[in-house]
């Protein structure tokens, strides 16, 4: 006969899958370092090229400008200037992705624990009902 604990718990692990969508379990697989590295190196990618492209859509935008004042500007200043932004700009991104993979992995970590508690009474209760 099925028992009324069982089939509750079974539908909430069959809609806790459902609803993860294999998601979860992909970030579970990843020890919390690595997870983390891989996406701060991904931040870091990615961030380069979004202020690339927002350089050379700042450098579009006041092109006239510039070559109307092309021998008054220092280039080794610019360059040092443009440098040391994308320096800062990488710094803060790749701490503030850190952080927030640590937490997403974190999160991750306890949804799955819950899961497996649910599965490990699941079992239990096989169990229970097997010996009796």
């Amino acid at each position: 006969m099925l028992q009324k604990e069982r089939i509750i718990l079974m539908t909430k692990l069959a809609a806790f899958e459902q609803r993860e969508n294999k998601k979860i379990f992909r970030i579970n697989s990843y020890l919390k370092k690595d997870y983390v590295t891989v996406n701060v190196i991904l931040t870091l990618f990615t961030t380069t090229i979004v202020y690339i492209l927002g350089c050379a859509l700042f450098l579009v935008a006041r092109y006239k400008k510039l070559l109307e004042n092309v021998q008054n500007v220092n280039l080794l200043r610019m360059a040092y200037l443009i440098v040391g932004c994308w320096i800062v700009f990488e710094i803060a991104f790749c701490l503030f992705s850190a952080v927030y993979y640590r937490r997403k992995h974190r999160k991750v970590r306890e949804k799955i624990e819950a899961y497996v508690s649910d599965l490990k009474k699941l079992e239990q209760l096989y169990a229970a009902e097997a010996q009796e």
